[in-house]
């Protein structure tokens, strides 16, 4: 249909520049270097869940960079943690029917990386 690939402010020079400026922070090595030390740090502290609950949780983290899940023993398990963590204000996805997955943004820190697996830490002690 005529117009059917239309967009309002596609290819505009505002939407440019701000498409430029975007991709420039984002792949300035400053940025990449502190969301590569971030991804480590979140990985660590994940790591260490499936040593503590051992019941629960599968052994290891899947995933790459800051898109990081954990498996679970039991399939019900992570609609579980999901609910509990959005409750105390931590969000996090289920991922398949036996894992939750972190996709936190690009420039969280390490006090919201710690804030987040201390809340997981205590819905996985309720569970």
């Amino acid at each position: 249909m005529i117009g059917s690939h239309g967009t309002t402010f596609g290819g505009s020079p505002l939407a440019c520049a701000l498409g430029y400026h975007v991709l420039s922070r984002l792949s300035a090595k400053e940025f990449i270097a502190n969301v590569q030390e971030t991804s480590a740090y979140l990985q660590a502290r994940l790591d260490q869940l499936p040593t503590w609950f051992p019941n629960t949780l599968k052994a290891g983290v899947r995933g790459r960079g800051l898109i990081l899940g954990l498996g679970f023993k039991n399939a019900e398990d992570p609609a579980k943690l999901m609910k509990m963590a959005r409750e105390r204000g931590v969000l996090i996805l289920t991922a398949g029917k036996d894992a939750v997955r972190f996709v936190p943004s690009l420039n969280i820190g390490r006090a919201e990386v710690d804030h987040a697996v201390d809340v997981l830490e205590s819905c996985l002690q309720a569970m």
